[in-house]
Order: structure tokens, then C-alpha cells, then sequence
């Protein structure tokens, strides 16, 4: 069962409420790769000290909300060359391909609809090379696609069904409710994801591999009865599931019969649920991942099974490439709660009683964080997985809140093995107002032990959270629930950097990329009932949104433009005049000490006309300058030269949440009106001595004059309110 099911109606009307051939940054998969770390350890641009200067770089209106994480991979492009790109679903079925560095699309995919999926359109992307071609594969609904990375145009795709071919058919959600909710992991030529039916009768999931080159059915793996189905080689498989009929999937005749494995019990029983998303060590041949709960009672007349789970059913899964099991582990045997596995597992290395380990861990719905060898033995005891009693398995096991259904972990950690440390976020339990506390963990991967908490934080700085944490060197970014934001944490302390508000909750996780930040947000659930409140907020048109920090590479404050005056005279050179006024609550200045600082590297102003691209830089020398605030700079800085020995400007106000104003006067401003009019024009403001603006805005949606010289010698340009641009000019 899904973590947002219970209390998700009070959590609708709280949203309805205001308030891999890749470049070194790329994040081309889930959590970063096969290992599922969320940790980028190449991001070097988005640091703790310039957090404060984190601007929005662009955003991307969808149709319904963003609950998938982004991918963010370099293509190369027709005409265009490499270009970064942003891989996203949205639940208004469409993939989207869109350009980091400004956020215009590239090309859109629509994926068949699956009437009957509560989730659909929330895994995310994985981008990587096929053959020769940059290749994404996403599902929606229970299709799976592979889809050229350049053009959007569809490879192959593979059905977890029947294919709701007459919706709604076999297809709703009284009926066939599968869905892939997982991202895919790539190992040995094919694709490899997990199948939901969302814990309810008439129907069963699975895990599937499929050839990554044509999309054939390689083999299934059936968590009920632990059997693996493997289709002959001249067999072409492209619809299957564990339940459905032959002639339902339109199955060769005899194929469940006479395939290997194939012959395993199709009861239908709403077992062997998997959208926990997996990991692979291809060295060892593994696939790792996580299995949700199968609800179990004694009454015959029901589809389900019996008290005893399934051996495959809540549990951490290790399967060999072939897909056969290989070894299996769930911390109880008897489970009333759907203290289930939803996270996707993570690798890494721990040091353990002086030796090095390489371990899978799992975060469960019962708030506790596993450690498990990779080869299912703990070295240092001589426990096996297939132990008459395994419970000793794992090297460490730690709790960090009660759990629940709608509680403990049920997406997952980031793995920063540079600081040692696990960084974990838990859900809300059954109060999302009021979530089990605390809500942001660090757990030291070595011992188990905790290391720090979000334990200080009230309200809604101590929110829960249903989506992955990620973390670049320094930061831990992790999102909220009820209180609609983006948290920022220092990875070291725990002390809560920053937050940026979204609009509604986020299961998305954050993803940075060559110094941008990208996200999506929104939560919900959709369900037969049209007008049931967490169907309602399923459908809320939601944004993906990008963030850097003002003054790095590609990044530039947009602010928005309150008044751009300037007056030019053909006779009197001498009485030019340029006022700019820009008021913002999102202005963010430069940080004291750090690259951007106009106290050691001064800074420039730049007119320019972006049509013809007429343009004056007024130099602000260092010596003018001065901090505001204490320390000096923590609230903006001021430039004055009243005699204006270093050129034409006379003062410059930059107060952080508030103001950028700036006035320059005569015959050193050398720009002109001599053109009849100039359409619009932009100022920046680049500071510290570096070449990428801090700060730009752009006057021209409402012109009060725009006059030149021409007419009578005078030539006035008046513009004022301007909003924020897309992009710097």
C-alpha cells in the first residue's frame, strides 16, 4: 500500500489551501546510477557558502503535478550540438525534454493513459547509450518506453499488462490496476523494473527484464512463488504480467506451459507489489530491490492468502541477472501494520569491525534503516539469509521513528560515503500535521549510530516527507508534505540552511547538475471518484522548477523591474541621466568573503538594448563600495561616488528582499536614443571581478515613453513594471 492512501484527503484540502555517455555533472538516473546513492559528489558550482544567493533560474508549467525526479543528461542535439537536458514526467502524460540551461522544451512524449493507475507517470528517467544512441527509457501507466534522447521519437514499448488497448477495458480501477511506478536499472543488455498493483485483489505484481535493444521480454521474475519465466529465444513477448491469461496477454498457445518457468501459480491475489526501484552490482551479477506488503487473512472466501507471507513479499530481494533468486531477507514474518519496502535499496562500502563491506541498505515503512552484506552473510558472524533464524543478518539496523503504514521510509536515503554518512528523511505516520519526530536523520554508515537530527526544528521546518533525500558535497536537500518547501541542511551539523517554497508538496527529489538545482512538486492520488479531494490535487497543474545561485556560471538573479529611466540630449551631453529601480522580495545580494563580493572585486553595470545590441558597462570600483549590515554585506551593499571620479554612476543600493537602485549621470554615458525607439532595455549588474552577471532585469512590458533624439533633439525612454524575465537578455 502506498504511504500517501491513509490521511491523504486532509493532505488534498491542505494543497488546495495557498501556500551513460554523460558530461561529469550529469545525473542521467534515479539516485545518480545503478548504486542509488543520491549523492553527487562532481557538484562543485551550488555550495553552503553561496546557498543564500539561490535564485530561480526558470520554471516549466505542466498539466498536472510532478512527482518524478528529474534526469539531467547531455544529448547531442541536430543543429544544436551537446546540450544538457532535463528528462520529466508529468501526470498529464506527458515526458518532457527540456533544455537546463533556460528551460524551453525540446520535445514532449504522450504515453498511453492507464485508466486504473493511481500513480501514474512517477518513475523517473533514465538516460543511457543503446547501440550507439542516447536512449530514454520511462514508463507511464504500466508501458514501458524506450524513446530516442534527441528527438523524443519511440524506440520500442513494453506492456506490464494487457495492454489497455479498449480503455477502459480490462483496465480500471475495479479491475487491472497494474503500474509501473519504478525507475528501470540497466545491466547486461536489458532493462530491468518492478510492477504495483497497489495492494488490492485481482491482480499481482512482479519484476521484469526486457532487452534494452528491441524491448522483448527477457524474463519475469514472480515474487509470489519465487519462479522465474524465461521466454524461448525465438519467442518476440511483449505483453506479460503474473496473472492475466494467455489469451488475455495474447500469449503464443501453450507458452505458460511449455516456457521455462513460466507454469508458476497465476493466482489472483494482489501480492508481490514492487515500486521500490533497483539497484544493480554488476560485478557480483545482482539486482537488488524492495517488495511491498500482501495483505493476508484465514477467510476462503477471499482471494487472499493465508497468515504466512509470501517468502518474496516485504522484503530486501537480491535476483541474478538470469533473474533467478539468489538470496532474500525481510526483518518479520507476520505483518498487520504494511511495514513495508518502498525505498529503492542503496550500495556502498562500510567499515565494519575493521574490515571493508560492500552492502545494500534499505530504508522500511517501520522507520528502520538496514545494512546488509551484498552476498546475503554477515562476515562477521557467519549469518546466512537462509539461516533457520536470519534476524541477525544485517551488520546494523537502526530506528529512527515508530513507522507505520503512512510512516518511516518509504523513499530513499542519499549515501555520502566522502562525510560517512547516510542521510535519511522519514514520513508523517498517521498525523501529517503533526509527523512522528524527529523528520531528517543522519546515521553514520560505518556503526549505525546517529549522528545528527533535525531535532530543533518547530512548524513546518520540521516537516515530513515521502520523497528521496539527495546531497551534494556540503548540502542535504530534502522536501516536505504539508508545508509545500525544498529544506536545505548542512551535511556536517544539521543546522537548516535555507528553504525555497513550491507551492504544494514534494515527492520529487532534488537533482543539481553543473550548478543547477531542478525539481518538480505535487502529491496525490487518483482514484475513481472524480471529486475525492487527493484526485482533485492529482490534477493541479504544477511547474518544474530550476534554481542556481546568482553570479555562478549560467546563473544571473531575474528580477523584476519596478522603473528604467533615461534621458539623452542631442546639445547637452552633460544632462544624460540613467535611474534603474528594481524592488523584489526575491533580490538576493552577493555573500561577504565569497567570489561575488563587490568589497574586494568591485563590479560593473551594463545598459544594453537586446535588439540591437547597443550597450554601456559603467565600471563600480571596489573603493566605493561598502557592506550593510553586520556582518558587513549580511544585508546588501552600498556605492557612492558623489563626485564621480570613477565615471558616471553616482550611487548604487543593493539591500537583500528589497531593493536595487542605481543612478548615473552626464556626459560619460555615452549610450544614445538616436534610434526612434528602443523597444526595451536590460541592465545587469555583474560583481567580484567575475564575467557572468549576479543580476539582470529587463524594462519594456509597460512603455510610458520611448522616444528618440530624432524628433527634437531630446529622447526620453520610461518604462516601469516590468516583470521578471524568462532568461537573462
Amino acid at each position: 500500500m502506498k504511504p500517501s492512501m491513509p490521511g491523504l484527503a486532509l493532505l488534498a484540502v491542505a494543497l488546495l489551501l495557498p501556500a551513460i555517455p554523460c558530461a561529469a555533472a550529469d545525473w542521467p538516473a534515479l539516485g545518480g546510477g545503478p548504486l542509488r546513492t543520491y549523492y553527487n559528489p562532481a557538484e562543485t558550482t551550488l555550495t553552503r557558502e553561496n546557498l543564500p544567493q539561490l535564485v530561480e533560474k526558470w520554471s516549466f508549467q505542466t498539466g498536472k503535478i510532478v512527482s518524478a525526479t528529474p534526469a539531467v543528461a547531455t544529448v547531442e542535439v541536430a543543429g544544436e550540438g551537446g546540450v544538457p537536458l532535463v528528462f520529466i514526467s508529468s501526470w498529464d502524460g506527458n515526458v518532457y525534454a527540456l533544455r537546463l540551461a533556460d528551460g524551453s522544451e525540446l520535445w514532449r512524449f504522450v504515453t498511453a493513459d492507464q485508466p486504473g493507475a493511481s500513480y501514474p507517470n512517477t518513475a523517473t528517467a533514465h538516460v543511457e547509450d543503446v547501440g550507439g544512441t542516447t536512449t530514454v527509457f520511462v514508463s507511464g501507466g504500466e508501458t514501458m518506453y524506450s524513446l530516442d534522447a534527441a528527438t523524443g521519437a519511440e524506440n520500442w514499448h513494453f506492456e506490464a499488462g494487457t495492454g489497455c488497448a479498449d480503455p477502459p477495458g480490462l483496465c480500471s480501477f475495479d479491475g487491472e490496476r497494474n503500474e509501473i511506478e519504478t525507475a528501470v536499472v540497466l545491466a547486461n543488455g536489458m532493462v530491468m523494473f518492478g510492477m504495483d498493483v497497489n495492494d488490492k485483489e485481482t491482480g499481482k505484481g512482479g519484476f521484469f527484464a526486457v532487452d534494452a535493444a528491441d524491448g522483448r521480454l527477457a524474463w519475469y521474475f514472480d515474487l509470489e512463488t519465487g519462479a522465474t519465466c524465461t521466454p524461448d529465444p525465438a519467442d518476440n513477448i511483449r505483453s506479460f504480467d503474473g496473472y492475466h491469461t494467455e489469451g488475455e496477454l495474447g500469449l503464443p498457445a501453450g507458452f505458460l506451459s511449455t516456457r521455462t518457468g513460466c507454469d508458476f501459480d497465476r493466482s489472483v491475489t494482489g501480492c508481490g507489489n514492487v515500486w521500490s526501484s533497483a539497484a544493480v552490482d554488476e560485478g557480483r551479477g545482482l539486482v537488488y530491490f524492495g517488495s511491498s506488503n500482501c495483505d493476508t487473512d484465514s477467510d476462503p472466501a477471499t482471494p487472499k492468502p493465508g497468515p504466512t507471507m509470501p517468502l518474496y513479499d516485504e522484503a530486501l530481494v537480491a535476483l541474478n541477472l538470469d533473474g533467478t533468486p539468489a538470496w532474500t531477507w525481510r526483518p518479520r514474518e507476520v505483518d498487520n501494520l504494511d511495514l513495508a519496502f518502498g525505498a529503492s535499496p542503496n550500495l556502498f562500502t562500510i567499515n565494519f569491525d575493521g574490515d571493508d563491506r560492500e552492502v545494500v541498505g534499505i530504508g522500511g515503512k517501520d522507520g528502520t534503516y538496514y545494512v546488509i552484506d551484498r552476498d546475503g552473510v554477515n562476515e562477521s558472524t557467519g549469518v546466512a539469509w537462509d539461516d533457520a533464524d536470519p534476524s541477525a543478518l544485517p551488520y546494523w539496523a537502526t530506528n529512527l521513528v515508530p513507522g507505520g503504514y503512512a510512516g518511516g521510509m518509504t523513499a530513499s536515503p542519499a549515501i555520502d560515503e566522502d562525510r560517512r554518512l547516510v542521510y535519511a528523511a522519514t514520513a508523517p505516520g498517521l498525523d501529517i500535521i503533526n509527523p512522528q519526530q524527529p523528520t531528517v536523520h543522519a546515521i553514520n554508515m560505518d556503526n549505525g549510530s546517529v549522528t545528527w537530527q533535525n531535532t530543533g526544528e518547530r512548524g513546518g521546518y520540521a516537516d515530513a516527507n515521502f520523497g528521496p533525500v539527495s546531497a551534494v558535497p556540503g548540502l542535504v536537500m530534502v522536501g516536505t508534505v504539508y508545508t509545500n518547501v525544498l529544506r536545505f541542511y548542512d551535511a556536517d551539523s544539521g543546522e537548516r540552511l535555507a528553504t525555497r517554497y513550491l507551492g504544494s508538496s514534494v515527492a520529487s527529489s532534488a537533482v543539481v547538475s553543473g550548478g543547477t538545482l531542478v525539481i518538480g512538486h505535487g502529491l496525490g492520488e487518483r482514484s475513481a471518484n472524480n471529486s475525492s479531494a487527493s484526485t482533485i490535487v492529482a490534477n493541479i497543474p504544477s511547474k518544474v522548477f530550476a534554481f542556481c545561485a546568482a553570479g555562478t556560471p549560467g546563473c544571473a538573479g531575474l528580477w523584476s523591474g519596478r522603473k528604467l529611466s533615461l534621458k539623452d540630449f542631442d546639445s547637452r551631453p552633460d544632462k544624460r541621466k540613467l535611474l534603474v529601480l528594481s524592488k523584489d522580495e526575491e533580490l538576493v545580494v552577493p555573500v561577504a568573503g565569497q567570489p561575488q563580493d563587490p568589497l574586494t572585486g568591485g563590479a560593473e553595470l551594463r545598459l544594453y538594448n537586446p535588439s540591437t545590441a547597443e550597450q554601456q558597462v559603467f565600471s563600480l570600483p571596489a573603493s566605493g563600495w561598502k557592506g550593510l549590515g553586520k556582518p558587513a554585506g549580511s544585508k546588501g551593499y552600498r556605492y557612492k561616488d558623489s563626485q564621480q571620479v570613477n565615471g558616471a554612476c553616482k550611487s548604487v543600493k543593493l539591500v537583500v528582499g528589497k531593493v536595487f537602485k542605481a543612478l548615473c549621470k552626464g556626459a560619460t554615458i555615452n549610450f544614445t536614443l538616436n534610434e526612434a525607439g528602443q523597444g526595451s532595455l536590460a541592465v545587469a549588474l555583474t560583481t567580484g571581478g567575475g564575467s557572468d552577471p549576479f543580476v539582470c532585469a529587463l524594462w519594456g512590458g509597460t512603455l510610458r515613453v520611448d522616444q528618440g533624439t530624432g524628433v527634437n533633439g531630446k529622447g526620453k525612454f520610461l518604462a516601469i513594471n516590468s516583470a521578471r524575465p524568462a532568461v537573462c537578455p
